[in-house]
């Protein structure tokens, strides 16, 4: 992370790890895991589609206590609540990008021209602003 940012396209973690809408549930957490991550987006085709986060996770493990999560598909589980997180281009200014994380969502996707249709090429989160400081 380059201390100097000024735009998201220099404070995004890129390339980002996404899942597959239909990939299961099992793998996207395994994934997330592995990887320490407390969200990753879900694309379609490529594209963006929506967010999964941890949060879903653990009420999708409160809901299915036998397991039977473990088979479900991301996207039969996964919101597409776009109230969690949002999407802006990568030459959107470093206080945009701030105001959306202030204003609450959990994530913010890089895209090329900031349309959700496009593939994700970045995301910034509250502690990638944190390591600024």
């Amino acid at each position: 992370l380059k201390r100097d940012a000024t735009n998201a396209e220099h404070l995004m973690t890129g390339p980002v790890a996404t899942v597959e809408a239909r990939d299961s549930v099992a793998m996207a957490r395994d994934l997330m895991l592995e990887g320490g991550f407390t969200q990753v987006p879900v694309v379609r085709g490529g594209k963006l589609a929506g967010l999964l986060t941890a949060r879903t996770l653990l009420e999708i493990l409160e809901t299915h206590p036998d397991e039977s999560w473990h088979q479900q598909s991301v996207e039969d589980v996964c919101p597409l609540n776009r109230a969690e997180w949002t999407v802006v281009a990568r030459d959107t200014p470093l206080e945009l990008v701030m105001t959306a994380l202030r204003a609450g969502h959990v994530a913010v996707i890089v895209t090329p021209n900031g349309r959700a249709s496009e593939k994700p090429l970045g995301i910034i989160t509250p502690g990638d602003l944190l390591n600024r400081l």
